[in-house]
């Protein structure tokens, strides 16, 4: 089970970044980094936003109640969800449907 300590040490290193480059990047000591990424120390909700908006991805795939890396302030994000709410029950099981279909073809 991934914890908020291993997801931010992952999105760290597939960004190919030392621990010192986001410490100095949150302007908190790189010991606090190290210890965030170790789970011996859990930052604040206004730093884990930070390192969401920082990463692209969403509070909930930090806080692994998500495995997606999605990022919910992506306008074309907010868009989709805009229209899928205007949609009724019917019709947005057929959008799901058909963008499963769309996705399963290779047509992106």
């Amino acid at each position: 089970m991934y914890f908020l300590g291993d997801r931010i040490r992952d999105l760290r290193e597939n960004a190919d970044l030392k621990q010192k480059d986001l410490a100095q990047e949150f302007s908190i000591n790189e010991n606090t980094w190290s210890q965030y990424e170790t789970n011996k120390r859990t930052p604040d909700m206004g730093i884990i936003k930070k390192i969401a908006d920082y990463f692209g991805v969403s509070i909930d795939y930090l806080l692994n109640l998500t495995n997606e890396k999605y990022n919910p302030r992506e306008e074309e994000f907010k868009e989709l969800i805009h229209i899928f709410n205007r949609l009724s029950k019917k019709e947005k099981k057929e959008l799901v449907d058909k963008i499963k279909r769309w996705v399963e073809k290779g047509e992106r």
